[in-house]
């Protein structure tokens, strides 16, 4: 099965998330403006890309701890 460029840009989304936590982002923005200045506009797009999907990664787990944390309020109550 090939993959697809979404495909990678999740992965190393994750990958990144999992090893750099709340920095991961910045990690991939600094990736990019390396490439851009090295020249390379293409790379720098998807590693843009690869931050934005890390940042929507964070806002979920954000967003489903705090549903998961409603629930536990309500069944203590």
């Amino acid at each position: 099965m090939a993959l697809t460029q979404e495909d990678g840009i999740l992965i190393h989304a994750k990958a990144l998330s999992s090893r750099f936590k709340k920095g991961a982002a910045k990690e991939a923005e600094g990736y990019a403006l390396k490439l851009l200045n090295s020249g390379d506009n293409e790379g720098h797009a998807v590693w843009l890309k690869v931050s934005e999907q890390i940042k929507k990664l964070r806002k979920d787990i954000k967003e489903y701890k705090k549903d998961d944390k409603n629930i536990k309020d309500k069944n203590n109550s």
